[in-house]
């Protein structure tokens, strides 16, 4: 077993040994009374260079930081779709299979690990990948996330590429590619729609995550080279026109780190340790 100041990787999908089929874990307590904290990397759903160590700063921070034995943690990888110029790392893929690689992982730690509080952190994409999860539900005995924290995140796909339409060759690479006639039709419904948390955010999961109370917390940076605020600003607007969310909503945007720089950034380390210690407290597990 892991300590706080070791981890393990571990697949999560045997038999198969894809190498984004693993994870790293942080894993103190073999009890289920533990709060796991999840973090999803981004990478535009296709980049090998963004991966599941990209969260180890953030995660060994909050592990070493926060006052409880009690607190157990997991960075995720999963399979990406092809690549512009990076070589293929094993199987490439397609929408859905990053969320299902990701529902895998979360499955797999419930089920060896006895997880069952958990807090999900996304970055870029893996914001996406998280509240996606939210969305469909997941496959952990209908457990839901005592709460969403999205860094940077991408919530409506064609918003982006509208907004930056340079984009638009890796979003295709991974939900596919718009029929022409779905470009002149616009009040036909969009098949990225269907895929973008922003535009379809109306579900169970959502239902069940709000009436338990359970928090969401947008952060964008204005510092960001990547990505503006506008994508956060509809996330935030969908949530509250449908869900009445202002009471578990909190946006917060600030002069943080350009947008990888943003998860070594100790402003937004003090963001994200602020949300873990409230559930911490909620749950008992730090006092």
């Amino acid at each position: 077993m892991a300590t706080k100041d070791q981890l393990q990787t571990v697949y999560y999908n045997p038999p198969s040994v894809h190498p984004f089929h693993s994870l790293d874990i942080w894993y103190s307590k073999p009890t289920d009374e533990a709060l796991w904290i999840i973090f999803i990397h981004g990478g535009a759903w296709c980049d090998p260079t963004q991966t599941k160590t990209q969260g180890h700063p953030l995660l060994t921070h909050l592990l070493t930081s926060l006052p409880t034995s009690l607190l157990n943690a997991a960075s995720i990888n999963y399979r990406l779709s092809p690549h512009p110029t990076h070589a293929a790392i094993g199987e490439t893929v397609t929408h859905p299979a990053h969320l299902e690689d990701v529902q895998a992982a979360l499955k797999f730690l419930n089920d060896t690990y006895q997880m069952r509080n958990y807090i999900l952190i996304g970055h870029s994409a893996g914001a996406t990948l998280c509240f996606q999860i939210l969305g469909s539900g997941t496959p952990c005995t209908k457990l839901l996330p005592k709460a969403v924290i999205g860094l940077a995140g991408v919530y409506d796909l064609r918003g982006l590429v509208e907004e930056y339409p340079g984009y638009r060759g890796f979003v295709e690479g991974a939900f596919g590619a718009v029929s022409k006639e779905m470009e002149l039709y616009p009040w036909k419904i969009h098949p990225w729609d269907y895929m973008s948390p922003a535009k379809n955010p109306v579900c169970e999961g959502y239902k069940r995550f709000f009436e338990g109370g359970h928090r969401i917390v947008l952060v964008q940076s204005t510092m960001d080279e990547l990505l503006s605020a506008r994508q956060t600003g509809l996330m935030e607007r969908a949530l509250v026109e449908r869900f009445a969310a202002e009471g578990v909503l909190e946006t917060v945007i600030g002069d943080f780190d350009v947008h990888v720089g943003m998860l070594t950034d100790s402003k937004v380390w003090e963001v994200v340790e602020r949300v873990v210690r409230g559930v911490g407290e909620a749950l008992n597990v730090i006092r």
